[in-house]
């Protein structure tokens, strides 16, 4: 389908991209547990340390789908390509709808519950968007612990202000997790979604590989 054909053509792009960019040796990058990596309508939660945490996502991910600013909607260059592969808009009315119809239809959906890049160090404090959807999705979820060291584009950082050292990146596709015992609690939603939302940041906040990053 087009969609699937745009998905894949960014997917491509974002590999060259990264490629290239290791290639004229501007950063090296490894992504381990490759046999975790989603195929079907699973939920891939990742921290986000980087402004090209997406991009490796992305690039190595088949067929997935992920939520982006609205400002690329906006964007003449980026509006066509996104509008073609679906990608949803973070200001959507319909956004819970649209992440769990993109779910059912059998595509990998990208999130960073945090909402914005987190500060070197800092503790992962999540929002309550991805447990929302989980709940309502009964989806199994693939967490994605990223690390990037020396630390570069950050928060507040300027494209150009890059490290001494080329910057190292690791994916580490976590095996997936079932939370049905979520969907189906009798509690209103807004209690089990704290609850989950709570349970999310205490398993990035106590993983080794962020402990030992931090």
């Amino acid at each position: 389908t087009k969609c699937r054909i745009s998905r894949n053509t960014i997917k491509a792009s974002y590999k060259l991209y990264i490629n290239f960019m290791r290639g004229i040796g501007l950063l090296t990058y490894a992504i381990k547990g490759r046999e975790y990596m989603p195929t079907s309508g699973q939920l891939v939660i990742a921290n986000h340390p980087s402004l090209l945490d997406v991009v490796f996502l992305i690039s190595a991910i088949r067929d997935s789908n992920c939520i982006v600013k609205d400002g690329l909607f906006k964007n003449p260059f980026t509006r066509p390509p996104i509008k073609a592969a679906k990608f949803i808009r973070n200001n959507s009315e319909n956004l819970m709808e649209e992440c769990v119809s993109s779910l059912q239809e059998n595509a990998p959906l990208i999130i960073f519950p945090e909402g914005t890049r987190s500060n070197p160090g800092d503790q992962v404090k999540f929002q309550r968007g991805a447990a929302n959807i989980i709940i309502a999705s009964s989806c199994e979820v693939v967490p994605v612990i990223i690390t990037c060291s020396p630390a570069t584009l950050l928060k507040n950082q300027k494209w150009y202000q890059i490290p001494a050292s080329p910057p190292h990146f690791e994916l580490t596709f976590q095996p997936p997790i079932k939370f049905g015992v979520y969907a189906s609690s009798e509690d209103p939603q807004c209690k089990v979604a704290r609850r989950l939302t709570k349970d999310l940041e205490t398993y990035f906040n106590q993983h080794p590989l962020l402990n030992s990053a931090s």
